[in-house]
């Protein structure tokens, strides 16, 4: 009964005295973060480490006729690095094979990596010590056939022959997707990309099943593209992101949210084209600026009502960002886009507005 008694007592109390205290925590003004361990770490060193594919097409992929490196993995590394230093070419590059294991990210030796096949999943995270960013590429096993095969649908498939690679994921995939349809397959595994393709334009299977994006890749390498199709929506789902070492809080909300950034300057239509149009002239006040631009897009570039302070970065970072590096619809065109040599659809990598999974956090 005395507890009984109590509680009522208890609970007014807490009634009473709650907006008190949420009117003294408004009244306390958020600190400016000072750089934590990671960022000046950077800061002293010059440059931003990152560790960056290059042999994918597209994604982080290094000419060996001309020796540049370009793809949307490096892109995001020199964002980051704009956002740091105000400079996209403060960057040290660091090339990883696509079976590197992340060490050199655990020892300190990278500070982020920007690859392609590093995709969360349960293990790696209960494993600990690295921590995963915003997604910047969605993509999934799908399906590659011959355009006059008659293949359109998975019921086409049916007592077909499929090329996958040995070992990998892809089989348990491929045989899960096929049984729960009732379908059937004979299976021809093979020990490499170049066996399975070599394979497939020979007529020995009559499809093969990779990534979206590298069945894309190996399709714009043959003879005549046109002949042979990929399935554009994949059949499990991956998302590519950037991956840090986990524990400072800082350091993952600078890349999280410079990522972030890129695609809220898309959804808002700001630009590396029209960037200018959007910052503050010298004689307006905040209310004129506002009225002008909107204050979503104050938050995201001006230097006075920007947020990049919070972040131990300049309050209007993402201006210069933007302005080298574009909005994330101008860093995948580049690459992926339709006027680049491996146009591949956008499809869930559209933003959420239009129909995608491609979306920012509230800039606020």
């Amino acid at each position: 009964m005395l507890k009984l008694k109590r509680t009522p007592f208890l609970l007014i109390l807490l009634v009473l005295i709650w907006p008190s205290l949420t009117f003294a925590q408004q009244l306390i003004p958020t600190p400016t973060p000072v750089p934590g361990s990671m960022l000046d770490t950077v800061l002293t060193r010059g440059q931003l480490i990152c560790g960056i594919n290059q042999e994918i097409f597209g994604f982080g992929f290094l000419n060996p006729n001309t020796g540049s490196i370009s793809g949307i993995n490096i892109d995001f590394c020199r964002a980051v690095a704009t956002a740091i230093f105000g400079d996209a070419t403060a960057i040290d590059l660091r090339l990883q094979t696509v079976d590197t294991p992340p060490t050199a990210l655990l020892s300190g030796q990278l500070d982020v990596l920007f690859i392609q096949h590093t995709a969360q999943n349960l293990t790696q995270d209960a494993q600990g010590g690295l921590d995963f960013g915003p997604p910047i590429f969605y993509d999934g096993q799908s399906i590659m056939v011959r355009t006059d095969s008659g293949i359109e649908a998975w019921e086409d498939l049916d007592e077909q022959t499929i090329c996958a690679l040995t070992g990998s994921d892809d089989l348990s995939n491929l045989d899960s997707a096929m049984s729960q349809r009732g379908l059937n397959y004979d299976l021809l595994s093979l020990d490499t990309p170049a066996a399975m393709q070599e394979a497939f334009l020979a007529g020995r299977c009559n499809a093969q099943t990779l990534s979206r994006s590298l069945l894309e890749i190996r399709r714009h390498s043959t003879d005549d593209p046109s002949s042979y199709v990929v399935w554009s929506e994949p059949f499990t789902r991956v998302a590519i992101a950037p991956v840090y070492r986990y524990g400072d809080q800082q350091w993952s909300s600078i890349v999280d949210w410079t990522i972030w950034g890129l695609i809220y300057a898309e959804e808002l239509g700001v630009s590396s084209e029209n960037i200018d149009e959007f910052l503050r002239l010298e004689d307006e006040t905040d209310e004129i600026y506002t009225t002008r631009v909107g204050l979503p897009i104050a938050r995201l570039v001006d230097p006075f009502l920007g947020l990049g302070g919070q972040l131990g970065l300049a309050n209007d970072f993402m201006a210069e960002v933007i302005r080298q590096n574009g909005n994330y619809g101008e860093i995948y065109d580049r690459s992926l886009g339709a006027a680049s040599t491996l146009p591949i659809e956008r499809s869930l990598n559209a933003l959420w507005s239009d129909g995608g999974l491609i979306f920012s956090p509230l800039w606020r």
